[in-house]
């Protein structure tokens, strides 16, 4: 009868992982979420900044376009106005957070008879201080 070698025994042989490494890698686990909800956080403060930059930027364009619009505004005179609390459909004391503004100014090109109107609409709004959108065009009287 064939007799199988005695079997090796390795004192202090370990298995599994020692507290060390579970504490490192809890801690970059860790690290790793705190990175994720700090960036998640600055991404969605830039969008909604962005959102209302674009709002505002909208609200200008719709001015300028109703200036534009020789039925609208038939006589393009000097012309100035503000409206307050509007809302992102651009109604007016609606409540909302932006203040519009604009002027149209006559511009004068030197040897000729006609002017230009210069419309300027600047629409602001506060979100983590004071913030404001301006555009500028010309129209033909």
């Amino acid at each position: 009868m064939r007799q199988s070698p005695p079997r090796r025994v390795v004192p202090n042989a370990e298995s599994g992982f020692s507290f060390i490494e579970i504490l490192m890698a809890i801690t970059l686990v860790s690290l790793g979420f705190l990175t994720y909800g700090l960036t998640s956080g600055k991404v969605m403060s830039a969008n909604a900044k962005s959102s209302k930059k674009t709002l505002a930027t909208t609200l200008a364009q719709d001015k300028i376009e109703f200036i534009k619009n020789p039925a609208e505004f038939p006589d393009h005179m000097d012309d100035s106005g503000t409206e307050e609390h509007l809302n992102e459909e651009g109604e007016v004391n609606a409540g909302g957070p932006f203040t519009r503004q604009w002027s149209v100014s006559p511009v004068s090109i030197a040897g000729r008879d006609k002017f230009l109107h210069r419309v300027s609409v600047s629409v602001s709004w506060v979100n983590n201080g004071p913030q404001s959108v301006t555009l500028s065009t010309l129209v033909p009287e």
